[in-house]
């Protein structure tokens, strides 16, 4: 009979107990080791869940030194394993004050007042450059705040000759009416929470539209090839349109559906996470080869406008909080938003020859941010790599 003041304790139908007289310290080490785990991955059974049987278990072969070794062993891994502690602990330390250092470089960029301090804060950018993109996260933040740079037109120089904005929304205007769009009833937009050039204007996304918003249509996947490829969510929360990431469905859709991708559309997901919710992607492609889901949707702004320039606008971080500020059931694991808040979305707008320098500037940019993330995973591969050289003369 078990005594009432005896512990207790549940064992759940998935764990086994060893009892054995070697180290327990020892035995445990082992069998964490890379050699006995691929023992279990090849042995064991199930797919969404993998189990080891006990036979299994049983016959799998362990090196035993003598009892003094084992302690010595674990006494040894101990040692070392303190040491890898106090390496990453100083590794962690050492990234988040880059970190720090950058965000506030980055911040002095953002709030700039005139051409002096942006040019110095700039100077001690690129004179720490080599130190502060030591890690990836000062790239993502590098990328972030070249955006915002981009939508505050202080990427480029601004041209007095440049066309004025209003001349564009006047061509604009005439598009719409030709597509039998009628006028908006549009009110001023609240800016976001940073200034623009004074030839700048601020406009709402659903005034410089030709088509949408529209949501899309999800119906069932089927596991054979079809003609129809619909995208998952997965195809653009990057940011970018991913077309792998696709199903194909067993529906017809007609030819002049307006379900298809064309070429310039852009898709914005409109139920996800909060961290993806109102996230966009710019479709480049052929025509009919894509259907979209039912929590994306679609838009086409109008021909006189860079469509690049929009997107880019539209994932800048004082926008993806405007959308995410007004998405619904947030407290949810799928929060949304509705195509009245899409076109609400307040929107910079320059000129459309300074649209185009924007845009190639920010290509240019991002394409080095790209080398500077290549170079960090790089050093890191030479890095691991000369450590397992190391460890293989151990």
């Amino acid at each position: 009979m078990v005594p009432n003041d005896a512990p207790k304790f549940l064992l759940q139908r998935s764990v086994a107990v060893i009892s054995t007289p070697i180290s327990s310290d020892f035995l445990c080490r082992h069998l964490g080791a890379p050699l006995c785990i691929n023992y279990y991955l090849e042995h064991g059974k199930g797919t969404a869940q993998k189990g080891i049987y006990l036979g299994q278990l049983n016959n799998m072969l362990i090196a035993l030194p003598p009892l003094a070794e084992q302690r010595r062993i674990v006494a040894k891994i101990d040692q070392l394993m303190a040491r890898c502690d106090e390496l990453e602990k100083l590794r962690s330390d050492r990234a988040q004050k880059l970190i720090t250092v950058h965000t506030a470089a980055l911040n002095r960029l953002l709030t700039a007042q005139d051409n002096d301090d942006f040019t110095a804060a700039w100077h001690f950018i690129t004179q720490h450059f080599s130190e502060l993109y030591s890690v990836k996260e000062t790239v993502a933040e590098l990328r972030k705040t070249i955006l915002q740079l981009a939508v505050m037109g202080k990427l480029v120089p601004q041209d007095p000759n440049d066309e004025p904005v209003d001349h564009l929304l006047s061509r604009v205007l005439v598009e719409r009416e030709k597509l039998n769009l009628g006028k908006l009833k549009e009110s001023q937009p609240q800016p976001l929470e940073y200034e623009i050039p004074i030839h700048w204007k601020w406009k709402c996304l659903g005034s410089i539209l030709v088509s949408g918003p529209t949501n899309g249509f999800s119906p069932k996947a089927v596991d054979y090839e079809t003609s129809v490829r619909s995208l998952t969510l997965s195809a653009t929360t990057s940011g970018k349109f991913k077309g792998e990431h696709s199903k194909f469905i067993a529906n017809e859709i007609s030819p002049d559906s307006n379900l298809w991708l064309c070429d310039g559309d852009i898709l914005v997901q409109r139920g996800n996470t909060l961290e993806y919710v109102g996230v966009s992607a710019v479709y480049r492609g052929e025509p009919n080869r894509f259907i979209y889901p039912d929590l994306m949707m679609k838009l086409r702004v109008s021909s006189e406008i860079d469509t690049n320039f929009i997107y880019l606008a539209m994932s800048s971080e004082p926008c993806r909080n405007f959308l995410r500020s007004r998405a619904s059931g947030t407290s949810g694991t799928m929060p949304k938003i509705n195509q009245t808040t899409l076109k609400s979305l307040p929107l910079p707008l320059p000129p459309l020859a300074e649209q185009h320098r924007i845009v190639a500037k920010l290509d240019q940019l991002m394409a080095l941010c790209d080398r500077l993330e290549g170079a960090i995973s790089a050093a890191q591969t030479k890095q691991t790599d000369l450590l397992n050289a190391v460890m293989a003369q151990v």
